[in-house]
């Protein structure tokens, strides 16, 4: 699962390491946007039927009933989704324009 500082070094490396060997930045970006969106992906198949159920549950309490429709899940999903891509996108291109030799030689 991606995440932590100290996973930062290690893929940093493995980035300078995938441009020694040839690979473009298109081909690196969009392997580690699919491997944090993958990541969304999992935690919403998990966390999304909890929060109904959480929610239906908050809802039934009151007197007056409220209707909770599916789509502000869907909304959630897409918000979170395109934050990770951005924040993803923006630190891949950046180590990714970084000169390979720089990093591997701090190893």
């Amino acid at each position: 699962m991606p995440g932590g500082a100290l996973e930062g070094s290690a893929r940093r490396m493995e980035i300078s390491v995938k441009r020694v060997f040839g690979a473009d930045m298109g081909q690196i970006t969009s392997e580690g946007l699919m491997l944090y969106l993958r990541t969304v992906a999992i935690c919403y198949v998990i966390a999304a039927p909890i929060g109904w159920l959480v929610v239906r549950y908050y809802l039934q309490q009151f007197s007056h009933r409220v209707g909770f429709l599916p789509s502000v899940f869907l909304l959630a999903l897409v918000i979170v989704g395109v934050l990770c891509a951005i924040v993803v996108l923006y630190h891949y291109l950046k180590t990714a324009r970084t000169n390979p030799a720089e990093a591997l030689k701090n190893e």
